[in-house]
Formats: C-alpha cells, sequence, structure tokens
C-alpha cells in the first residue's frame, strides 16, 4: 500500500507539473497579412509570457491616402488590441488555475497522509455505524443553519452548535477505536434531535420579529461592551447594498438598497414588516429620480438620505411626496472611492442615524483622508456642528454611531474583526477598543445602527444581517 501511496504522490506532482507547461499555450498572436512588413511573435520562458510585435524599419507616409500603409498601421493597432486582450484572458486562466492547483494540494496531501497512517497501523478503519452517524450529525448542522436564518436566539444557537461540535469530537474518538461503544452516542444524537425539532417548531411564529416592535431599553450611552454574532435575516441579493428601518416614522417598514452593479441604483425596495422582507411579499419600489452611489444610505423621518451618483451632492428623498425637497454639495470632500473605507464599495458618505438624529461620516482634503462627522439637520442638510478626528477613513472597515458616538470596526472581510475605536462627540475624546466583531459571509459593506430597536443593521457579501449591541447598566438608578 506504501508504494500505491508514494506513486499517487509522484502522479500528483507530475499533473501539477503538466498544468504550469501548459501555460505557455494560452496567448497566440495572430499573423500579420502576408507582405505588410509586420511579424508577431510570443513566448514563455517559465515564469513570464512575453509578446512581440516586430515593425518594419521605415514606413514612408508619402501620402494619406496610400492605403497599404493605413492596413498596416491598423493591423498593428488590431494586434496590440488582441495580444491586451489574450493576456488579460491568460492572467484570469492563471489565477483560476493557481487556486485550483493549491485547493487540489492540500485535498492531495491530506488524503496522502491519512492514507499513510492507515498503512502505518496508526489509524483503524471503523464500522458502518459511524458513517451513518456523520450523516446524522451533518443534517442536524443543515437543520442549525436554517434556525438561524429563522431568527433562532443567538444563546440557543450557540449551545446548539458546541453541542454538535462535542458529538462529531466523540465521533473522531471513535475512528481510533473500532470497538467502542456507540450505544451513548446514539441516545446523546436522538436526544440533540428532540431539541432542534422542539425549537424549529416553536421558531416558526415567535423568534426576533416580535422584539424588534418593541423599543430598546438598554443605556447606550454608556459603555459599550459587546456586539453578538450575526443574525441572518436574508440572502441571496447583490454583494454590495444596505438594508434599514426608519427610527421615526412608519417605524415597521423595512427598506433594501441592493446594487446589482456595485456602484448606483435608482430603485429602493420597501416592505411593511420584517416578516414581508424575509418572505419577499408586498415589495413596494421607491425611485428616486436620481441614482443613489453606494450603500451609505438610510432612512429618518419619512425621508431617504443618500449620495448622488459621481458627486458631491447628498440628497434627501421624501417618501410620501416622492420628491427630492434639498440637496447639498459638500465642498472639498472626496467622492467617487477617493474616501471610501477600506472596503471601497464607493463608501465615501456614510449617512448614520442614533438617539440624536442624523449624521453623515465623510472625509476631505483638508482633513487629509480623517474621518469627518457632521451632524446633519434633517430638512435642509445644513451642518449643525461637525468634527474632525484622527482616524484615517480607510483604515475602518466600517462605522456606526449610538448616543453620540462613533464606533469603527478594523476591518470587514473577516471572523476575527474589531470594533477598535471610537470618537465621542460630546467630549471630544477618542480611545481604542477591542471588541470582538464577526463579518460572517466576509464582505460587510454596510452597518448602521437603529436606535429604536438599538439593533445594528448590517449587509455582508448579500445577506442581510443584524447585531445585538450590549452596553454596561446603568447602576445608578
Amino acid at each position: 500500500m506504501a508504494h500505491r501511496i508514494m506513486r499517487a504522490g509522484v502522479l500528483f506532482l507530475a499533473l501539477l507539473a503538466l498544468n504550469w507547461d501548459e501555460a505557455s499555450s494560452f496567448v497566440t498572436p495572430t499573423p500579420p497579412p502576408a507582405g505588410s512588413g509586420f511579424a508577431a511573435n510570443s513566448s514563455y520562458d517559465g515564469s513570464e509570457c512575453v509578446c512581440t510585435i516586430q515593425v518594419p524599419s521605415t514606413i514612408q507616409c508619402t501620402s494619406y491616402t496610400n492605403t497599404d500603409t493605413l492596413a498596416q498601421i491598423e493591423y498593428a493597432q488590431n494586434q496590440v488590441i488582441q495580444l491586451s486582450v489574450q493576456v488579460d484572458s491568460y492572467v484570469i486562466q492563471y489565477n483560476q488555475q493557481s487556486l485550483r492547483i493549491e485547493e487540489l494540494s492540500v485535498t492531495m496531501l491530506a488524503t496522502l497522509e491519512t492514507l499513510m497512517r492507515i498503512d502505518e497501523g496508526d489509524l483503524i478503519a471503523t464500522r458502518p455505524e459511524i458513517e451513518q452517524m456523520r450523516h446524522e450529525i451533518k443534517d442536524m448542522e443543515r437543520l442549525l443553519i436554517e434556525l438561524e436564518r429563522n431568527h433562532t436566539s443567538n444563546t440557543i444557537i450557540t449551545q446548539l452548535q458546541a453541542e454538535i461540535a462535542n458529538l462529531t469530537s466523540l465521533l473522531d474518538e471513535l475512528e481510533y477505536n473500532e470497538h467502542a461503544d456507540t450505544t451513548e452516542l446514539l441516545k446523546e444524537i436522538g436526544a440533540l434531535k428532540d431539541k432542534l425539532k422542539d425549537c424549529q417548531e416553536s421558531d416558526q411564529i415567535t423568534g426576533l420579529y416580535d422584539s424588534w416592535d418593541e423599543p430598546g431599553k438598554q443605556d447606550t450611552c454608556s459603555e459599550l461592551l459587546s456586539v453578538s454574532l450575526p443574525y441572518t435575516v436574508g440572502g441571496l441579493e447583490s454583494v454590495y447594498g444596505a438594508w434599514f428601518r426608519d427610527p421615526i416614522k412608519n417605524t415597521r417598514k423595512v427598506y433594501s438598497f441592493s446594487l446589482a452593479n456595485g456602484r448606483y441604483y435608482g430603485v429602493v425596495s420597501q416592505f411593511n414588516t420584517l416578516i414581508d422582507y424575509h418572505g419577499d411579499t408586498g415589495e413596494v419600489e421607491i425611485r428616486l429620480n436620481d441614482n443613489a452611489l453606494g450603500p451609505g444610505m438610510v432612512a429618518y423621518n419619512g425621508s431617504i438620505y443618500y449620495n448622488r451618483y459621481s458627486t458631491r451632492y447628498i440628497t434627501r428623498f421624501d417618501v410620501t411626496t416622492n420628491q427630492r425637497p434639498a440637496t447639498r454639495e459638500i465642498s472639498d470632500a472626496l467622492y467617487s472611492n477617493q474616501g471610501a473605507y477600506r472596503s471601497i464599495a464607493y463608501t465615501d458618505f456614510d449617512f448614520l442615524t442614533d438617539e440624536s438624529g442624523l449624521w453623515l461620516l465623510y472625509t476631505t482634503s483638508a482633513a487629509n483622508g480623517f474621518i469627518v462627522v457632521s451632524k446633519v439637520d434633517q430638512v435642509t442638510l445644513e451642518f449643525t456642528e461637525t468634527w474632525q478626528t484622527n482616524y484615517p477613513k480607510n483604515a475602518a472597515g466600517n462605522c456606526f454611531i449610538a448616543c453620540g458616538v462613533i464606533y469603527c470596526t478594523n476591518g470587514f472581510d473577516s471572523h476575527i474583526n474589531k470594533i477598535n475605536y471610537k470618537f465621542d462627540t460630546k467630549t471630544k475624546t477618542e480611545t481604542f477598543l477591542d471588541i470582538a466583531f464577526d463579518n460572517k459571509y466576509l464582505k460587510t459593506y454596510a452597518l448602521n445602527y437603529n436606535p429604536r430597536d438599538q439593533l445594528l443593521y448590517g449587509w455582508d457579501n448579500g445577506h442581510q444581517v443584524v447585531y445585538e449591541l450590549n452596553f454596561k447598566e446603568d447602576v445608578t438608578n
């Protein structure tokens, strides 16, 4: 068996080498027309692809009506374009091949290692019951994902995840002992199935929907202690977008702004309730009469606020009248990805809401890219007060504001990011934090705090998620 394993490893390396040798065949220039004096060629030295066009030593432009010369020049231009397209295609194929090779390498090496351990007697093959139990645990994991999308309590989800992980660990141990007693493990699996079934039945009616209709009870002006893992409300929409609720007017309605092209769009979807949004029923399209750029949009007191496409203008759109009663240019503001968050994603202008009203987070040339935040008059869009921080905007993954305090994450694409910075507009002080923050789907392009329900709404790689914020209790009351 050892010879078979070694042979498999050699075969894998041979295939890997063959894959790289074929790279040189991707770019092939089109032959020039006969008699043109031009020549095209490509070469590959194992590390670099070189495409060349040889031009005649002398081209005499004796007449602008010389069709031969014009044809030669046109050929040269077309050849350059064709080679550029072929090189781009080669780079894409090369990158895709590299990823496939890396994945294949990891899988193959792990398989070879497992086979070697079995051959050497370190690992013992297990009974058919082991595979059956593995299938059952997989079924429970899929059910747990569905429950999480249906907004089961985060505490329950975490507990069930821990129990499934424990069962998986016990099952792994059985692989090393073919004489192990599986009776106790089968009992635990049955008990966990019952828990999941009860949880599923009870969560079809309740869940987060009920609690979201009530105002928040925490003192958000106290210290932020932690942020929950995200609840998934929906998914499978455009990678870029934002979703939010108006904390003042028609607070049950849900707004969704999905950026199909990743940059701008002129339609906002409105749903009467969160249940309608989750079920994608009763959608009403709100047409803004122009295009909004980026996911930094919010709703506040019956209006939608956004940055107008490819400009420094911010706009207020009245949902009731379908009119734009106010628009304003922010001179010196950086725009069109010049003043965006780390995610880029046209997040130059980020409207935010909290207990005191409407805010705008951005940066300017004068601020040298550091975060600037302004309190915005909800009617006129005039700034009532402005603060400049010492935190670079392009270093932040996302930011939100609660009770006049700005909180920023240090990334948007990891499970282990942090809320690492806050700026208090009341005291004009800034502090570095260390609060865990999980970007569950690894691409959080929008975050906005709703002061009514005290939840944080996020758009994460096409998924709509919410976070619960945990503030320090006020012990004086």
